[in-house]
């Protein structure tokens, strides 16, 4: 009994140390990223609700711009003999359809 006593006086005299904070110095909080739901599944109630998912990225309304950086590859995709090799412009064209175009 008498541990118990005295580990309640000690729990006691560190509540003011956690209690009073300076507000000056208020740390910022940091969100945690939702937890994901499990499509089918139950959300078990001691858990947050879930976050709706995220929209898709809209689609392009349109392709030609994309696709202008291919025009100076019209001699190497038509050729109907050996192809020439292609130019550097072409191949530019091709490199930033792949990286930058987002279809």
């Amino acid at each position: 009994m008498a541990l118990f006593k005295c580990l309640c006086v000690f729990l006691l005299s560190l509540l003011p140390a956690f209690t009073f904070t300076n507000a000056d110095e208020e740390a910022p909080r940091q969100t945690l990223p939702p937890i994901p739901c499990i499509p089918g599944r139950p959300r078990p109630p001691w858990l947050p609700p879930c976050s709706p998912p995220s929209p898709p990225p809209p689609q392009p309304a349109e392709c030609y711009t994309s696709l202008s950086g291919l025009m100076p590859c019209t001699d190497f995709l038509t050729s109907t003999g050996v192809p020439p090799a292609p130019s550097s412009a072409c191949c530019n064209g091709l490199r930033s359809l792949v990286t930058d175009a987002s279809i």
